[in-house]
């Protein structure tokens, strides 16, 4: 692997592994070994008012005399100060993760200065580094170790003090004004650098490019006095003849009160002439100098936006320059950040010393310091609502990190834990039959491929097949047609006021609102819900009767259906999550409704948001056009809730099942009604076990290929009957 065309390989495929060389060969230019193994800084600085002890004090009298630099550093620390800092759990819904990021949290934010403690952070863009030392104590209530972090002032530390080691800070030696020398080891160092370059950890102070301009504009300010003075006037006094000494002294004690001193006025005879040459330089001059020192301070603190308007320049300018401003203060967080979270830094150390792993460490963040247009932001997120979760989740990570945005929650906490299909079923029964015998039934097929069911077997004999696949295709239109009526009322009542709010300026207040007419919706889909609720339970109540009279089910074969591609998997299953939670099905289904009622509204609002959206930016939309947009976004919503549906015909099977659970004997998976089946739906077909809960927990399958299509059937065999089936 070698680097030039002269040299030949070190090590190529053909030979063991490489062996990593260890010698450090070149040099960093700014340390020098010394005893111990680290190294220590040299001072690299020229101006000998800049160095040390003096340097401080220079850039003390800067950064408090000065009333610019004053304020562009206030303008720079108050973003960051004023920020939201929170603690993230490395997983929300590990307890140990979320304990020690509790802790944390109280010791850092909550129990802690801590605006005071960035403000004091920030110091390292004044000084060029801001060292802060970690004090530990024991909590006698909780028993935790606790700590609290002490600002170490940089005139106390020289360059020359600063040992490092391995790329880090091995320690310092700080040397106060009471005198004596004190080490502080790296460990107990929490060390803010600003701009550092290599192993140079004194940084580089933003005050050092200041002050030249500074030491120019401080000179000129000094001579503006007396410049002042020049201009009024030299008072100029003549006498005729010879002057009395008494007279001499009166005049001159005249002159002193008029030019202010010994040498500020003239006094002459008439045989002396006095004439006073002035410059092309004037006090305007002076000011327009000591301003272009403003404008290179302001350069320096990347604010030239704050100089738009006063002398040049338009504030069309300001866009620009104030991102430009915003980036730079949203990187010192950033860095703050790095520093605080680095591994062996003092959250690390927290973590440590107080939990028996110095795992799943807790991260602090940082919220956006940059000013927000309220409207502008509102519209944001109107837009991005509609489409967001349509994008890829590479692109909706990157998104969330260029908006700074918290993480979306794990996917453990939405889904449910996968069931793995246990190698022997229930009592030792095995699996009775495969969804689909064709050979070239694996996986999905394309939409336009079909396939003709299989014939029922055993158990599905009693089942009435055609009217629960019926059902099935019924669920995916059932929300939308029961709630044409009122949708076409709220579409048209929504297009009318989205129009007012463009017109008016109001557009973000109304995307932001709560829909009409949700109590009306929750109840058409709560009739809905209930009705194939009720079909479920009487579907398995009905099958029980047949078996117990033995009277199988005869009709003809059924239709072949198109299967839906496996890129189309729609959404994860609701059930699921709502049963286990709610296990009472009536508190289950209210509550769907109420969601499913809630989701189409709003995405109704905000289809006439967007539609009003588009046109006040120019996009030539009719009134027809404008319902026509509305009413496509109201539908696609409708007809999302189709799986809800035909999921809730599936609860009153299982919860039918579960009220007769002592006269069944076992349960059964069935994927007959499913026209090409997935791998892991025809693993389960025929899946049989005494506990109830496996099959339902596979019927619909919840890991199943098509998603929220899955036709899967929970069929249950009466005790008695299960030999003849």
């Amino acid at each position: 692997m070698s680097f030039t065309s002269r040299l030949r390989s070190v090590f190529s495929l053909a030979e063991k592994s490489p062996k990593a060389d260890l010698t450090e060969y070149g040099s960093d230019s700014v340390s020098y070994a010394v005893s111990g193994g680290s190294r220590r800084l040299t001072e690299t600085e020229r101006q000998w008012d800049l160095r040390g002890r003096q340097g401080s004090r220079t850039y003390r009298s800067m950064r408090l005399d000065d009333s610019h630099i004053r304020g562009l550093r206030r303008a720079q620390n108050l973003p960051l100060v004023q920020a939201t800092a929170q603690i993230d759990p490395a997983d929300p819904d590990d307890p140990d993760a979320v304990a020690k990021a509790d802790l944390v949290r109280e010791v850092l934010i909550d129990d802690y200065p801590w605006r005071s403690f960035v403000s004091d952070t920030m110091l390292a863009l004044d000084y060029g580094f801001a060292p802060f030392e970690i004090i530990w104590y024991r909590d006698q209530a909780s028993g935790y170790l606790r700590c609290y972090l002490e600002l170490r002032p940089t005139s106390s530390i020289a360059v020359e003090d600063i040992h490092i080691n391995n790329g880090g800070i091995d320690h310092v030696v700080q040397r106060p004004i009471d005198g004596g020398e004190r080490t502080i080891p790296g460990e107990k160092l929490v060390w803010f650098c600003h701009d550092k370059e290599g192993a140079s950890f004194q940084g580089t102070p933003i005050l050092r490019s200041m002050y030249r301009p500074w030491k120019i504009k401080r000179d000129l300010e000094m001579d503006l006095p007396s410049a002042v003075r020049r201009l009024a006037g030299i008072p100029d006094i003549t006498y005729t003849g010879t002057l009395p000494t008494e007279a001499k002294r009166t005049l001159e004690e005249i002159g002193e009160r008029i030019g202010l001193s010994a040498d500020g006025f003239s006094l002459h005879g008439d045989n002396v002439s006095v004439q006073l040459l002035t410059g092309n330089a004037n006090v305007g001059d002076i000011l327009e100098a000591i301003r272009y020192c403003n404008r290179e301070l302001s350069a320096t603190c990347q604010a030239q936006v704050f100089d738009l308007g006063t002398t040049t320049g338009s504030w069309a300018l300001g866009k620009t320059l104030n991102d430009l401003f915003a980036n730079g203060v949203q990187a010192e967080a950033k860095y703050r950040e790095d520093v605080l979270n680095a591994s062996g830094g003092v959250i690390h150390q927290l973590v440590a010393y107080n939990f028996p792993r110095d795992d799943n460490r807790p991260t602090l963040r940082f919220g956006h310091v940059q000013a927000v247009d309220m409207r502008s932001f509102a519209q944001g997120l109107l837009w991005m609502g509609q489409a967001f979760q349509q994008l890829p989740e590479d692109l909706q990570d990157w998104a969330r990190a260029e908006l700074n945005a918290p993480e979306g929650p794990p996917v453990a906490q939405l889904v449910q834990p996968r069931f793995e299909l246990p190698p022997a079923a229930g009592a030792g029964f095995e699996p009775v039959a495969r969804a689909s015998e064709c050979s070239c039934a694996h996986g999905l097929q394309l939409a336009e491929d079909r396939e003709l069911r299989r014939a029922p077997r055993g158990a599905e004999r009693y089942v009435a097949l055609a009217e629960v696949d019926r059902r099935f295709t019924d669920a995916k239109q059932a929300v939308r047609e029961a709630t044409q009526a009122t949708r076409d009322k709220l579409i048209a009542e929504l297009s009318r006021r989205a129009m007012a709010a463009q017109e008016a300026g109001k557009l973000a207040q109304f995307a932001a609102g709560q829909p009409p007419m949700v109590d009306k919706l929750t109840a058409e889909v709560r009739a809905v819900l209930d009705e194939f609720y009720r079909a479920g339970r009487e579907q398995v109540s009905d099958e029980l009767e047949r078996q117990e009279r033995g009277e199988p089910v005869y009709e003809p074969p059924l239709e072949e259906r198109q299967t839906i591609a496996a890129a189309e998997k729609p959404p994860r299953k609701l059930r699921r999550a709502v049963a286990a939670a709610l296990p009472d099905p009536e508190d289950a289904i209210e509550v769907e409704a109420a969601a499913i009622a809630r989701s189409i509204a709003g995405a109704t609002l905000a289809a006439a948001a967007h539609a009003a959206a588009r046109v006040a930016a120019g996009v030539p939309l009719d009134p027809g056009g404008f319902t026509e947009a509305v009413t496509r976004d109201s539908d696609g919503a409708a007809l999302r809730f189709g799986a809800v549906v035909s999921d809730m015909m599936q609860l009153g099977r299982a919860t039918e099942a579960n009220e007769r659970a002592s006269d069944i004997a076992y349960g059964q998976v069935s994927a007959i009604l499913d026209a090409n089946t997935c791998p892991v739906c025809e693993a389960a077909d025929g899946f049989q076990s005494e506990d109830l809960g496996e099959v339902d927990a596979l019927a619909p399958n919840p890991d199943c290929e098509g998603g929220a299509n899955c036709r899967c059937l929970p069929i249950f065999i009466l005790r008695g009957v299960e030999e003849a089936a």
